[in-house]
């Protein structure tokens, strides 16, 4: 098949290193070969305009989504239900999707991946009427996601900054789920997660087992640890034990529906507000995905 790669690049992502991508392409010999076309994104909800255009164009084989996990959703997002796959160059904070998925964070090797790499249809979420590709979440998380997008830094210092400020302040909430042939009230819940991907980004896996294959999203309830025992949850998160941990539940899932405070949410880890009730379903194989095929797991 004849390669015709569109890159839609956020250009202030990774401190603005998105603007040298095409001075990277040129000095990269694999894409001597390659038709490509690179175009610049200028605000919020532009990535998914090129996107949806270049679908209805039937231009361009493969588009690459070139920046962080905003811009991964936009893109990915306009891409569902389409032939054309999605590739993604991380150049976020978190790249959530992009480490669940083995994509290197160094660009030169991420960009070689996506010509070394196998079109595999992932599972989406479908979270009142928005789609989420990895992880949407209501609780503490999305808190840390709202102070975090209003910070001027980034990386994983700002992320931990994020993270100690809401500890002090944020408020467990009270919830209703609905799964199946099941309802149940739950108190005290600091985290509240459909995961459809494994991790949030940092390789903080909040479900492990998560994977895009399964037809099913994880949702994962976790209740407020003491302080002391904070230093033993982030350990298991990194080390993939965190659902093991007393007041964490994982509960698989095909749909689920939610009432409760949604007054602070985040969609692959950029803030949004949802309304009461909160109603999501899995989506088989929705989306083709660009997965290197040193990929471990999905």
């Amino acid at each position: 098949m004849t390669r015709n790669i569109l890159f839609i690049v956020n250009p202030v992502s990774g401190s603005g290193s998105g603007r040298r991508l095409p001075d990277l392409l040129r000095h990269i010999p694999a894409y001597a070969a390659i038709t490509y076309e690179v175009r610049f994104t200028s605000c919020t909800g532009h990535a998914a305009a090129i996107a949806t255009a270049a679908t209805h164009n039937r231009q361009f084989s493969h588009i690459i989504a070139v920046g962080g996990d905003g811009t991964v959703n936009e893109v990915g997002s306009a891409l569902i239900g389409s032939d054309v796959p999605l590739g993604i160059i991380p150049l976020g904070s978190g790249n959530g999707l992009a480490r669940h998925l083995g994509i290197s964070r160094c660009v030169d090797r991420a960009l070689l991946q996506i010509l070394d790499s196998v079109e595999t249809p992932i599972d989406v979420l479908n979270v009142n009427g928005r789609y989420s590709l990895n992880a949407v979440g209501f609780g503490f998380d999305a808190e840390v996601a709202r102070i975090f997008a209003g910070m001027n830094t980034r990386g994983f210092l700002a992320y931990a900054i994020a993270t100690a400020r809401s500890w002090f302040h944020y408020t467990d909430r009270h919830y209703t789920f609905h799964v199946g042939d099941c309802t149940w009230e739950e108190d005290r819940c600091l985290i509240v997660t459909l995961a459809n991907g494994s991790q949030y980004g940092y390789n903080f896996r909040i479900v492990p087992s998560a994977s895009l294959l399964d037809g099913q999203a994880e949702l994962c309830i976790i209740k407020r640890p003491a302080f002391h025992q904070l230093p033993c949850c982030i350990y298991r998160a990194l080390t993939h034990g965190l659902h093991s941990l007393p007041g964490v539940s994982v509960i698989p899932c095909n749909e689920v529906t939610i009432t409760g405070d949604f007054a602070i949410g985040h969609l692959d880890g950029e803030p949004c507000r949802f309304e009461s009730p909160v109603r999501a379903h899995v989506i088989p194989g929705a989306l083709r995905m660009l997965v290197p095929y040193s990929t471990a797991h999905m």
